[in-house]
Protein backbone atom coordinates (compact mmCIF):
# COMPACT_ATOMS: atom_id res chain seq x y z
CA UNK A 1 0.00 0.00 0.00
CA UNK A 2 1.43 3.40 -0.91
CA UNK A 3 2.03 6.10 1.68
CA UNK A 4 -0.47 8.44 0.02
CA UNK A 5 -3.21 5.84 0.22
CA UNK A 6 -2.55 5.14 3.91
CA UNK A 7 -2.62 8.86 4.69
CA UNK A 8 -5.88 9.24 2.81
CA UNK A 9 -7.48 6.31 4.64
CA UNK A 10 -6.33 7.57 8.04
CA UNK A 11 -7.51 11.13 7.33
CA UNK A 12 -10.83 9.97 5.93
CA UNK A 13 -11.43 7.63 8.87
CA UNK A 14 -10.67 10.42 11.32
CA UNK A 15 -13.16 12.71 9.57
CA UNK A 16 -15.84 9.99 9.66
CA UNK A 17 -15.26 9.44 13.40
CA UNK A 18 -15.59 13.18 14.02
CA UNK A 19 -18.77 13.25 11.91
CA UNK A 20 -20.30 10.38 13.92
CA UNK A 21 -19.45 12.09 17.22
CA UNK A 22 -21.01 15.34 15.95
CA UNK A 23 -24.19 13.54 14.88
CA UNK A 24 -24.50 11.99 18.35
CA UNK A 25 -24.05 15.41 19.95
CA UNK A 26 -26.57 16.96 17.55
CA UNK A 27 -29.10 14.25 18.43
CA UNK A 28 -28.72 15.05 22.15
CA UNK A 29 -29.16 18.77 21.59
CA UNK A 30 -32.14 18.08 19.30
CA UNK A 31 -33.84 16.04 22.05
CA UNK A 32 -33.42 18.90 24.51
CA UNK A 33 -34.72 21.34 21.89
CA UNK A 34 -37.83 19.21 21.23
CA UNK A 35 -38.55 19.02 24.97
CA UNK A 36 -38.16 22.80 25.19
CA UNK A 37 -40.67 23.32 22.38
CA UNK A 38 -43.08 21.03 24.21
CA UNK A 39 -42.87 23.33 27.22
CA UNK A 40 -40.42 21.40 29.40
CA UNK A 41 -37.63 23.97 29.62
CA UNK A 42 -34.76 22.81 31.79
CA UNK A 43 -31.93 25.33 31.57
CA UNK A 44 -29.54 23.16 33.58
CA UNK A 45 -30.06 20.19 31.24
CA UNK A 46 -29.57 22.38 28.17
CA UNK A 47 -26.41 23.92 29.62
CA UNK A 48 -25.09 20.47 30.55
CA UNK A 49 -25.77 19.16 27.04
CA UNK A 50 -24.05 22.15 25.45
CA UNK A 51 -21.04 21.82 27.75
CA UNK A 52 -20.59 18.14 26.80
CA UNK A 53 -20.46 18.70 23.05
CA UNK A 54 -17.24 18.02 21.20
CA UNK A 55 -14.64 15.35 21.82
CA UNK A 56 -11.90 17.79 22.85
CA UNK A 57 -14.32 19.67 25.09
CA UNK A 58 -15.10 16.42 26.87
CA UNK A 59 -11.39 15.79 27.40
CA UNK A 60 -10.35 19.36 28.18
CA UNK A 61 -13.60 20.80 29.54
CA UNK A 62 -12.17 21.78 32.92
CA UNK A 63 -9.22 23.55 31.31
CA UNK A 64 -11.45 25.34 28.79
CA UNK A 65 -13.66 26.70 31.57
CA UNK A 66 -10.62 28.50 32.97
CA UNK A 67 -10.52 30.73 29.86
CA UNK A 68 -12.65 33.73 30.82
CA UNK A 69 -11.19 36.57 28.72
CA UNK A 70 -10.51 36.80 24.98
CA UNK A 71 -6.85 37.58 25.63
CA UNK A 72 -6.41 34.20 27.27
CA UNK A 73 -7.12 32.54 23.92
CA UNK A 74 -3.98 34.03 22.33
CA UNK A 75 -1.62 31.28 23.60
CA UNK A 76 -4.07 28.63 22.40
CA UNK A 77 -4.15 30.26 18.95
CA UNK A 78 -0.37 30.51 18.91
CA UNK A 79 0.01 26.81 19.73
CA UNK A 80 -2.60 25.93 17.11
CA UNK A 81 -0.71 28.02 14.58
CA UNK A 82 2.56 26.24 15.34
CA UNK A 83 0.95 22.84 14.83
CA UNK A 84 -1.17 23.78 11.81
CA UNK A 85 0.02 21.47 9.03
CA UNK A 86 -2.44 21.57 6.15
CA UNK A 87 -2.55 22.29 2.46
CA UNK A 88 -2.76 26.00 3.26
CA UNK A 89 0.60 25.96 4.97
CA UNK A 90 2.12 23.88 2.19
CA UNK A 91 0.79 26.37 -0.36
CA UNK A 92 2.29 29.18 1.70
CA UNK A 93 5.67 27.46 1.71
CA UNK A 94 5.47 27.03 -2.07
CA UNK A 95 4.72 30.74 -2.47
CA UNK A 96 7.60 31.67 -0.17
CA UNK A 97 9.95 29.34 -2.02
CA UNK A 98 8.97 30.72 -5.41
CA UNK A 99 9.40 34.24 -4.05
CA UNK A 100 12.90 33.38 -2.87
CA UNK A 101 13.72 31.81 -6.23
CA UNK A 102 12.59 34.93 -8.04
CA UNK A 103 15.00 37.09 -6.04
CA UNK A 104 12.70 38.84 -3.54
CA UNK A 105 14.47 40.28 -0.48
CA UNK A 106 14.24 38.27 2.76
CA UNK A 107 11.93 40.76 4.49
CA UNK A 108 9.44 40.60 1.62
CA UNK A 109 9.47 36.80 1.77
CA UNK A 110 8.74 36.82 5.52
CA UNK A 111 5.59 38.92 5.01
CA UNK A 112 3.52 35.89 3.95
CA UNK A 113 4.32 33.66 6.95
CA UNK A 114 3.84 36.59 9.33
CA UNK A 115 0.48 37.41 7.78
CA UNK A 116 -0.49 33.72 7.98
CA UNK A 117 0.44 33.61 11.69
CA UNK A 118 -1.42 36.88 12.32
CA UNK A 119 -4.52 35.43 10.68
CA UNK A 120 -4.41 32.49 13.03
Amino acid sequence: MSTGLVGTIVSGSFLYVIAIINVVILAGIWKVFRRMRAGHFDEAELEDQLNNRGFMNRLLGRVMKSVTKPGQMFPVGLLFDLGFDTATEVALLVLVGSGAASGLPWYAILCLPILFAAGM
